[in-house]
């Protein structure tokens, strides 16, 4: 392995499984030893031709951090990166609140954050973040500077089962008792919370009681707002996606937030934290991603968010958008054409790996 892997940190591993890696300062960091053997060389052509097409597709005008960043668990997972990809360098640090727009704001550090979603009735919020102190001293306060009142929040959506999207949430369920939504199967992995073998750098974090399963396709409605909600199995279980729509001063827009970005770490087939297999992989991940493309392309997404912030250029969009002049666009907004080839880089990024591992099999390189 290079030496640079050493750089690499698991940011979101439950049962040793599924997992996203970055680099953190020593105050918020997660440690797992970096894979000894070497990366494999690649000569299969379907390799290049695949990652070549993620390059052509990004086309310099989506978040440069989204290739390199969804390569972070192929090279923990010992398969590396084509030479192409850079190295991402990312920490979970800062603080950022802003307001993306008429009616959704990003809250949250540059590794990891929440949505808040305002209708007339109440707030609709997406993830958590790591710990009750990221709700007390990110989440609450960040909603409090657009005069957000977290007693409002009436529904708490968690896009996936690891600690890093949930771990606030039994703080907001116990002071403000909203209704939690989560995939079916994900609700086993915040049981199983975070392996005492892993440091996070993060105060330990309780579950939450168990709230409603989402269920693939149903609707959540508040205050005049719909948002629909999908079951995106790949990067663990039952990662969610949601499509909802928001207004940019007035001009009505479509979000498409994919919950489940970032390969499984188990590549080489579908395993579940439990050592069973189950529908968390990356054939599965290819098919969440090929579905929900088709389904935001039919319904017209043209803005692309994640509670990672390296997968939809948050951080950078925040900087944009707060000098924003009269006449400049919303950095969010990427247009139903570049909304569909943002997916798509996501797809060719995963068919790239689904030919490494054919190539080189993790099963055969040991953990």
């Amino acid at each position: 392995m290079k030496s640079t892997m050493h750089r690499y940190v698991i940011s979101a591993v439950l049962a040793a499984s599924y997992s996203l890696a970055l680099s953190v300062p020593s105050h918020a960091q997660i440690s797992l030893a970096a894979p000894s053997t070497p990366c494999p060389v690649y000569k299969s052509p379907e390799v290049q031709e695949h990652i070549t097409a993620a390059f052509r597709l990004a086309d310099h005008d989506l978040p440069p951090t989204l290739i390199p960043s969804l390569f972070i668990v192929p090279r923990r997972a010992g398969l590396c990166a084509p030479e192409q990809v850079p190295s991402p360098k990312i920490d979970d640090s800062g603080s950022t609140a802003v307001k993306a727009f008429d009616q959704l704001y990003y809250i949250g550090s540059n590794f990891v954050g929440a949505w808040v979603l305002s209708t007339k009735d109440g707030l609709i919020l997406f993830d958590t973040m790591w710990s009750t102190d990221d709700a007390v001293n990110i989440i609450e306060p960040g909603m409090h500077k657009f005069g957000l009142n977290p007693a409002d929040i009436k529904y708490i959506v968690m896009t996936h089962g690891h600690v890093d999207h949930w771990g606030g949430a039994k703080y907001f369920q116990d002071k403000y008792h909203p209704r939690l939504l989560m995939g079916g199967a994900d609700w086993a992995l915040t049981e199983k919370g975070m392996p005492s073998t892993v440091r996070t750098g993060h105060p330990h974090a309780d579950p939450p009681a168990r709230g409603m399963d989402i269920t693939d396709g149903q609707t959540l409605s508040l205050g005049g707002t719909t948002v629909r909600l999908f079951i995106t199995p790949g990067h663990t279980p039952a990662s969610m996606a949601a499509i909802f729509p928001v207004t940019d001063r007035g001009t009505p827009h479509l979000v498409g937030l994919f919950g489940g970005n970032g390969l499984p770490m188990h590549l080489e087939k579908n395993i579940g934290p439990d050592g069973l297999e189950t529908d968390a992989g990356l054939l599965a991940y290819i098919a969440s991603v090929k579905r929900f493309a088709t389904l935001g392309h039919a319904a017209g997404v043209d803005v692309a968010i994640s509670t990672h912030p390296i997968f939809d250029g948050s951080i950078a969009n925040a900087e944009k958008i707060t000098h924003r002049g009269p006449n400049d666009p919303n950095p969010w907004v990427l247009g139903k054409d570049r909304w569909s080839r943002y997916m798509q880089v996501q797809l060719e990024v995963a068919e790239t790996v689904k030919a490494m591992e054919t190539e080189h099999p993790v099963a055969a390189r040991g953990p």
